[in-house]
């Protein structure tokens, strides 16, 4: 699920960069990666879990 989302995050940040600014897209990914975070820590089941790593994922996505 992170590479899932790491791929998809991938692909729109380029855009994002361009329309509101590096700084703003980076801070966007380390937002990402706190709230995945949150969610894999207190995930009650596996599917919550899973989505928690699709956040960090994306998360790594972006900031790459």
């Amino acid at each position: 699920m992170a590479l899932a989302g790491a791929a998809i995050g991938s692909l729109f940040s380029g855009t994002l960069s361009d329309k509101i600014g590096r700084k703003k897209v980076i801070m966007s990914a380390d937002l990402l990666f706190t709230i995945g975070a949150f969610v894999m820590a207190f995930a009650p089941t596996i599917w919550v879990l899973m989505l928690g790593r699709a956040l960090v994922g994306m998360g790594v996505g972006v900031a790459a």
